[in-house]
């Protein structure tokens, strides 16, 4: 898994994917922050997580404040939710 920021107390990092993968997978709920024009927007979604791929499935309305904001940041997001260890 590659790391985009050293962790201030990295002996508490966890480290091994299955221990990962399965955290993500007992999980009803998943929370992204976005940001609007400098404005910070956490949302709570239902989420599902395949393992096999690697993907976050979020539920969430085919439009709204999220949806308007999401496009703008794929980059960003695919980067922050990656867990592929081959990216």
């Amino acid at each position: 898994m590659k790391e985009y920021h050293p962790l201030r107390r990295s002996e508490k990092a966890i480290k091994d994917e299955k221990i990962i993968a399965n955290m993500l997978n007992e999980e009803p709920f998943l929370t992204i922050a976005l940001c609007n024009d400098n404005n910070p927007y956490l949302v709570t979604l239902n989420y599902a997580y395949d393992t096999e791929n690697e993907i976050f499935y979020i539920h969430c309305a085919n439009s709204g404040k999220k949806t308007n904001i999401l496009p703008d940041l794929r980059h960003s997001l695919n980067r922050f939710l990656s867990l592929s260890s081959h990216s």
